[in-house]
């Protein structure tokens, strides 16, 4: 089976930005989206190096430990940025009560 440039080129794409929230990064438009500000916003967050972020391609991923510490934990969570389950699986890999 042959497959052609386009195909190969979005595969690599899928695989950037998986290992990108792998690394935990979100898309600056995911961010933008759960905070309901606009991308140009969270873009200049992260040119004033507010927050942390990669850009791969033509996409910008902000760094969510950086995007915390800049809203708080407090906001992070009322926005959705903590996951509560992962912090909880954590807890009961080292044996604490959840």
């Amino acid at each position: 089976m042959v497959r052609d440039k386009k195909s190969v080129d979005s595969d690599a794409r899928v695989d950037q930005v998986a290992l990108m929230v792998r690394n935990g990064y979100l898309p600056a438009v995911d961010v933008a989206n759960k905070m309901g500000v606009s991308l140009t916003t969270v873009g200049r967050w992260a040119d004033q190096e507010v927050i942390e972020s990669e850009t791969v391609g033509h996409r910008r991923f902000v760094k969510v430990t950086s995007l915390i510490a800049y809203i708080g934990v407090t906001q992070a969570q009322i926005f959705g940025f903590l996951d509560t389950g992962a912090v909880g699986k954590k807890k009961k890999a080292a044996g604490e009560k959840t």
